[in-house]
């Protein structure tokens, strides 16, 4: 086993019988029947697996947990730039052909982009994970 935990090469060798992978990484070995998936860590279905339960679903209520990406520019970055930058990322996130992609790799499509919303959903995720992390002595090596 990896430092990090069961891999999916090892999944795929039976060598453990289950591990947990965000959709957008496992997708390509779902889709040509390599791995079943059991559940989705997320508040809803995935659109991109409308047959697969969430965990809530399964008897965990209330349970949900999620990735999500983000653009981060340095502090001092001036306000006129990040302004920039999130009307450029609102404008692709409106492409009809990015939203598509977003689903097909099982990701949400963010309601918004602005930074005071991401800023938001950042804080509201440390709160939950921090205390967690600490409690359980989990450390990054390397």
């Amino acid at each position: 086993m990896s430092p990090q935990g069961p891999t999916r090469r090892q999944l795929l060798a039976a060598s453990v019988p289950s591990i947990v992978v965000d959709f957008a990484t496992g997708a390509e070995m779902v889709r040509a029947g390599r791995l079943r998936v059991l559940a989705t860590f997320s508040a809803a279905r995935l659109a991109a697996l409308p047959d697969v339960p969430t965990l809530a679903e399964q008897g965990l209520p209330g349970f949900s947990a999620g990735a999500w990406q983000g653009l981060i520019a340095p502090k001092r970055t001036p306000d006129a730039v990040i302004e920039r930058l999130s009307d450029a990322l609102a404008h692709g996130l409106a492409d009809p052909h990015v939203r598509s992609r977003f689903t097909e790799l099982g990701l949400d499509v963010p309601r918004s982009s602005d930074p005071q919303t991401f800023a938001r959903i950042w804080q509201d995720d440390l709160a939950i994970w921090q205390p967690f992390i600490r409690d359980l002595g989990i450390r990054l090596d390397g």
